[in-house]
């Protein structure tokens, strides 16, 4: 018996094998491979977005100031009148700015000068006056000689007429009068007037077609016929039609004024006018002593 209990083979109890956990039962998640990059397009997409926002409305707010127009006048600005000043060489101004003054008139430039370097020079010490002319001229010379006064015309066939008379004398006393007998130009009221030799008390109104200046400064009035108030409406005319005449003040006391006509007759004889333009020109270089 005891040999039957020896030759038993015990009888060992199975442990089970050990079991694989399931992927469920772990809760382990594998995350496949992009997984990041598709988490973050809605960013780059807003991203893109801003920076096509940002190009575009510069573009629209660059393009807007461009084509804004400018500011208009509040109704506090003044509005200027429309006058119009002459300068000294014939061009004209208007009011501009705040205070609506006369802008600058251009200056003379080398220019105006070159234009007259090989001009001749004509001086009179009964006038007091230097005076430049084109050499096409000829000479100045005293054409008509009066006894009370110097008429001087421009030689060849250009007409160019200048002079003055003097106190009236018995020679002369019963002058009807001319322009020739001016006396003096005088401003009143910020109106112009002139008066003659042998009535300097009484003063005509005269009205300028032009003020322009001469070489030193001096007031020129350039005048025709409608320019002498107290005739307009007459069958008197002091200048004929298309001729036009400058009185300048003088500052010496045997002639007193100057008058320079631009005329189209010579002692009667027809002649060929001075172009305005050339006419004013030759006044610009007047110099008075």
């Amino acid at each position: 018996m005891d040999e039957n209990k020896q030759n038993q083979i015990p009888v060992l109890e199975s442990t089970p094998p050990p079991t694989t956990p399931s992927v469920e039962s772990s809760q382990i998640v594998i995350k496949p491979k992009g997984s990041s990059l598709k988490s973050k397009w809605p960013f780059l997409v807003i991203a893109v977005l801003l920076v096509l926002v940002g190009i575009f409305g510069g573009y629209f707010i660059l393009n807007q100031t461009r084509n804004t127009p400018s500011p208009t006048p509040t109704p506090d600005q003044k509005a200027c009148s429309q006058e119009a000043k002459i300068c000294p060489d014939g061009s004209g101004v208007g009011r501009t700015g705040p205070n609506c003054e006369f802008a600058a008139c251009p200056k003379n430039n080398e220019s105006s000068s070159s234009e007259t370097a090989d001009w001749e020079t004509y001086a009179d010490s009964d006038f007091g006056i230097n005076l430049m002319y084109p050499k096409s001229y000829g000479s100045i010379v005293v054409r008509t000689t009066i006894p009370t006064g110097k008429l001087l015309e421009g030689s060849v066939n250009k007409a160019f007429v200048f002079g003055s008379y003097i106190k009236p004398n018995k020679e002369s006393g019963g002058r009807g009068g001319s322009l020739y007998d001016l006396y003096k130009v005088t401003i009143s009221n910020g109106k112009y007037y002139w008066s003659m030799w042998f009535n300097p008390s009484s003063k005509q109104e005269l009205e300028p077609v032009k003020i322009i200046k001469s070489k030193d400064g001096s007031e020129i009035l350039i005048l025709n016929n409608n320019s002498f108030v107290e005739i307009r409406g007459n069958e008197y005319k002091y200048l004929p039609e298309g001729e036009i005449a400058a009185f300048v003040n003088l500052k010496g006391s045997k002639y007193t004024a100057l008058v320079f006509i631009n005329s189209p007759y010579i002692n009667g004889e027809p002649a060929v006018p001075i172009p305005e333009p050339e006419f004013y020109k030759i006044l610009e270089t007047l110099e008075i002593n």
